[in-house]
């Protein structure tokens, strides 16, 4: 299913609105209307695999960085430079979505921590797909080691020295459970 549109942005992440054709489809392909769904496709001719997210009462596709500069968009060191372009987008339903391990240190550091252990698994799905995938795609062991403690930091309600979407919660919300 092919679509043209227009980059749209809410806060700082640039999106597109699948039509509702388009949605009807991919709802069949998922046997669900509930988010998020894994699909994949194509931004102006590249490929990605993506989650079409329901949020504020719209479903969304964000456009990532990676994505803008794949598909040669204006991306010019920002995602927001992308907005209010015009783009073609192919859209399907994935069944095959990438699996996004826990990596060991953090299952290390989890098995060691029964609070922190505790606030990760109360995470929302999303959320620690996010940090597996985030941790998982690091390259020296020493940033996933400081990243595996800014995380259980973080799970434990203290303060880190970075700022992540897990970030976003309050304290009781990281220790409750």
């Amino acid at each position: 299913m092919t679509f043209s549109t227009v980059i749209k942005i809410l806060g700082s992440n640039p999106y597109v609105a699948p039509p509702t054709e388009v949605l009807h489809v991919i709802f069949q392909q998922a046997k669900k209307k509930t988010s998020p769904i894994s699909v994949k496709g194509k931004l102006n001719g590249a490929p990605f695999q993506k989650s079409l997210v329901r949020y504020q009462g719209e479903w969304r596709l964000y456009i990532n960085g990676q994505m803008a500069k794949n598909s040669k968009l204006p991306f010019k060191g920002s995602v927001v430079n992308v907005v209010g372009q015009k783009v073609v987008i192919e859209l399907l339903f994935d069944q095959n979505p990438p699996m996004y391990e826990i990596v060991p240190a953090l299952k290390a550091e989890l098995d060691k921590n029964e609070q922190a252990k505790k606030a990760f698994e109360h995470l929302p799905r999303g959320r620690k797909k996010e940090i597996c995938r985030y941790l998982g795609s690091l390259k020296s062991k020493d940033a996933v080691d400081r990243n595996v403690t800014r995380v259980i930091h973080h799970l434990l309600g203290e303060k880190t020295d970075a700022l992540y979407a897990l970030m976003h919660r309050k304290k009781e919300d990281a220790l409750r459970g």
